[in-house]
């Protein structure tokens, strides 16, 4: 199986900060934040078609349509 490298925004690592935080800190379950940080990695990984889209990129990148 091939491997890529995933790409992620500045934004997206924030937003998944901001989520570890509400459930680690507001939930007091900072093992569920981190099992559900895991998770939203894994899913996205596993969901993002695979193309080339920007010239800049050596390998295919995952993308949002």
């Amino acid at each position: 199986m091939k491997q890529y490298k995933v790409q992620i925004t500045d934004k997206a690592l924030a937003d998944m900060g901001e989520i570890y935080n509400y459930i680690a800190i507001q939930l007091q379950a900072p093992e569920n934040a981190m099992g559900q940080y895991n998770r939203i990695l894994s899913e996205y990984a596993a969901r993002t078609p695979i193309r080339p889209i920007w010239t800049s990129c050596l390998s295919p990148c995952r993308a949002i349509p």
